[in-house]
């Protein structure tokens, strides 16, 4: 179970450019908390995209929600909607957060970043490189370089600023 969880939890973080907190929890409470309420998936062109509606998030509490649509991917085993299939098959459906042990309890910041620590040790990669916002800084730089404008990057992130900008780190990739 939490093998499917955490990685549905990395996978999704970064293809929806989702801040830490709007996946975990500091408190029992968390307003800006995905709900599996807010996940869904619709068929386009024979294809079965996600979509994520962003409720509560940094600058828009209680405001217009935000529809991300997360598209397959061609390789299967990295693919965000069918690592979301496969995670919501042993979740349930049970009302609560999107990202829960099977008791339903959220994952708290710091169980987050616990078990990445130590995916990226597993995975043989250097674990003080990375932090819970890489995910959001990867996603923010993959679209850079995918050639997306400045305010397609800025809608995919949700930010209301140029401090967008600060995520895309081109200068960490290697030259080819």
């Amino acid at each position: 179970y939490q093998r499917c969880l955490f990685m549905a939890m990395f996978i999704i973080a970064f293809y929806a450019f989702l801040r830490v907190g709007e996946i975990t929890v500091r408190s029992h409470s968390n307003p800006n908390l995905l709900l599996l309420s807010n996940v869904s998936f619709k068929t386009i062109a024979k294809a079965s995209c996600m979509i994520i509606t962003m409720t509560n998030f940094k600058h828009n509490l209680g405001k217009n929600p935000v529809h991300l649509e997360i598209k397959p991917q061609p390789i299967r085993k990295f693919c965000p909607v069918q690592i979301m299939k496969n995670y919501l098959k042993v979740r349930g459906v049970k009302d609560g957060p999107l990202f829960c042990y099977g008791s339903g309890r959220p994952i708290s910041r710091s169980e987050f970043c616990k078990v990445l620590k130590s995916a990226l040790k597993f995975s043989k990669l250097d674990s003080h490189k990375f932090k819970a916002h890489s995910f959001r800084i990867g996603a923010a730089t993959q679209a850079h370089l995918q050639g997306f404008s400045d305010s397609q990057i800025r809608v995919m992130g949700r930010w209301h600023s140029e401090s967008f900008q600060r995520y895309i780190r081109v200068s960490l990739f290697p030259t080819l």
